[in-house]
């Protein structure tokens, strides 16, 4: 994935270079999933002890996305990743229909 193909985003909070790369991972591994030449976004925002959380991939097959909140970190964005997962699933399984 090129630096240009992905955009990662904190507001109000800093996580640790470990979180990151796992989120850049992640963001790795759902791009190799997206349809080609894909863009896509992330960005987490906390506000008091709640964190909002936005991944989305816009491509020419259309927008994919999942927004999330919730106080534990990991919890959200994995559920926003599994939420990506399976669209990208269902979207492949209807493409060519």
């Amino acid at each position: 994935m090129l630096k240009e193909d992905f955009s990662l985003q904190f507001e109000g909070f800093s996580p640790s270079e470990e979180v990151i790369q796992r989120l850049k991972a992640s963001l790795g591994e759902l791009y190799a999933k997206a349809p080609s030449r894909s863009f896509l976004k992330a960005s987490f925002k906390r506000t008091g002890k709640v964190i909002e959380g936005m991944i989305g991939i816009n491509c020419s097959a259309g927008k994919f996305a999942s927004k999330v909140s919730g106080d534990d970190f990991d919890a959200l964005s994995s559920s926003a990743f599994s939420e990506l997962d399976w669209q990208l699933k269902s979207w492949k399984a209807k493409r060519f229909i």
